[in-house]
């Protein structure tokens, strides 16, 4: 039962994590709005090499 309850504490912590560094991203457009478009075209790329 421990054992579980540690994955599912570590997962939370990693989806934390993450959310935490989504926001600051989104943040950083905001205050930089020029910079936006320029991680969209690289996100477009990995999905492109993905398929």
């Amino acid at each position: 039962m421990e054992f579980i309850f540690n994955i599912f504490m570590g997962v939370l912590l990693l989806l934390v994590i993450y959310w935490v560094f989504a926001g600051a991203r989104k943040h950083r457009e905001m205050m930089y709005p020029g910079q936006g478009p320029q991680e969209i075209e690289i996100v477009k790329l990995k999905d492109k090499k993905k398929k």
